[in-house]
């Protein structure tokens, strides 16, 4: 997979606006940066406002600050994207899909890039699948109209896709259809992929051992100013905390 050169545009006049103290009320900067990053399901489109989130003792900026030894501190957590591709049953809130039945014929043993009707049953009368994993998908899919072999699937319970699970953080994918599933399998040392190994982890750990809710994690997105590797390097850092 190709992705495009990331961009940035520095702001030419940042300028502070002080408000009350409390809730929504941290010094805020008016200023905007834009970011074209790449590795996000292509092209990744992210406007920043300078706000300070704040910091639980198991999210970045708090493993970050020494505190780590503090007494009956607790016990910081998280999962890699290659757990999350492996370990469906896992997955909370957020739904991976099915794999594709052609998986391991023609590349990689773990593909869910959605297949048509007629490929499936080309699959099946070749005998390249069983009648089960037919069956299997065909129902998963929710095809009732055999006669349309252009039919993609359209489950009862779709698989996420990044641009519904990353709603709100700022990022504006190229393909938001791209499943967070799909994404992880294209490659799973991505900042795409650790973006959303690192929501799946707020959901399976929460906040207080991941360090992050899901709507913390997406201001944690938003507030990011140190760059692409920088936010994988975060990601992977927060991801790869086992205890």
């Amino acid at each position: 997979m190709k992705y495009s050169q990331a961009s940035k545009t520095e702001p030419q006049d940042a300028t502070q606006t002080n408000v009350p103290d409390g809730g929504e009320g941290e010094p805020v900067n008016t200023s905007r940066r834009r970011f074209t990053r790449a590795g996000l399901s292509g092209s990744v489109v992210m406007t920043l406002a300078s706000r300070p989130a704040f910091a639980t003792y198991c999210s970045h900026s708090g493993s970050m600050s020494g505190n780590l030894s503090r007494p009956n501190a607790p016990t910081c957590s998280g999962l890699m994207p290659t757990y999350w591709m492996h370990n469906k049953p896992s997955w909370t809130v957020c739904v991976p899909g099915k794999k594709n039945p052609l998986s391991g014929q023609n590349g990689s043993a773990f593909n869910y890039d959605h297949i048509t009707f007629g490929d499936l049953k080309d699959a099946k009368d070749n005998a390249v699948i069983t009648q089960s994993k037919f069956d299997n998908y065909k129902n998963w899919a929710g095809w009732q109209d055999t006669t349309n072999d252009a039919a993609l699937p359209n489950p009862s319970n779709p698989p996420t896709t990044c641009g519904d699970g990353f709603a709100g953080s700022g990022l504006t994918f190229t393909d938001p259809n791209r499943t967070m599933m799909q994404t992880i399998c294209d490659d799973t040392d991505s900042l795409a992929a650790h973006a959303c190994a690192a929501l799946l982890n707020c959901h399976y750990f929460g906040e207080t051992t991941f360090g992050y809710t899901s709507s913390s994690l997406m201001q944690f997105l938003n507030t990011w100013t140190s760059g692409m590797s920088g936010l994988k390097d975060a990601l992977a850092f927060l991801n790869g905390r086992v205890s």
